[in-house]
């Protein structure tokens, strides 16, 4: 559908981590009008062979101001890495549209210590889906641990690991991964953390956590 002309729509902040509070500003919409807000994300699988699609739900309802303009705080949704469109839309015409980026984050780590062998989980939220953003890749004190992808869970991730090494302090990151491999096998996933991912990494802006 194309956009109604003269409108626009703004999301301030443009990325932060699922729950983040954002603002959707606009003008050149119909004085008074009511619109509704819909929010864009996927569902599907990239392993399961039976693909994937773009699903869209509503998640508010505007009433322009007499000026043409909107003003309309957003909470992120709890929802997938990565690019999801906010559009505008009065009955079934697009009336403005803007974009918001999910970026990882981490929920919670239990237990924070205890004696080599305890069992501890990371919680994450925000994992993506594309092929930019779909692995995020785990290190133990610079030692490759494994890495964990959020899709058919919508974003929502645990990490258990067990504590290893020696007391004191230990390190664990969490670095974005490369999704890529020979034009043969061009599903095979590369499952090493990027660490050069703050220079190169393809796609939305990841943070390493």
């Amino acid at each position: 559908a194309e956009q109604i002309a003269g409108a626009e729509l703004r999301v301030t902040p443009t990325q932060g981590p699922v729950g983040t509070r954002v603002v959707l500003r606009g003008e050149g919409f119909k004085p008074d009008a009511p619109l509704t807000v819909v929010w864009e994300t996927y569902v599907g699988s990239r392993v399961s062979g039976e693909g994937f699609t773009s699903d869209q739900h509503e998640i508010g309802q505007i009433k322009v101001d007499p000026d043409g303009r909107i003003n309309w705080p957003l909470t992120v949704p709890d929802d997938l890495g990565g690019l999801h469109e906010v559009s505008l839309r009065s009955g079934n015409e697009l009336a403005a549209r803007a974009y918001f980026v999910i970026e990882t984050s981490i929920v919670e780590m239990t237990p924070t210590s205890g004696p080599a062998g305890t069992r501890v989980s990371i919680h994450l939220k925000g994992v993506g889906w594309t092929e930019y953003d779909n692995i995020s890749a785990a290190t133990y004190d610079n030692a490759y641990m494994g890495y964990a992808c959020g899709f058919n869970s919508q974003g929502d991730v645990v990490i258990n690991f067990t504590a290893a090494g020696t007391p004191g302090a230990h390190v664990i990151d969490l670095y974005p991964g490369i999704y890529q491999g020979p034009p043969t096998e061009p599903q095979q996933f590369y499952r090493l953390p990027q660490l050069t991912y703050a220079e190169d990494h393809p796609g939305n802006k990841i943070p390493a956590l």
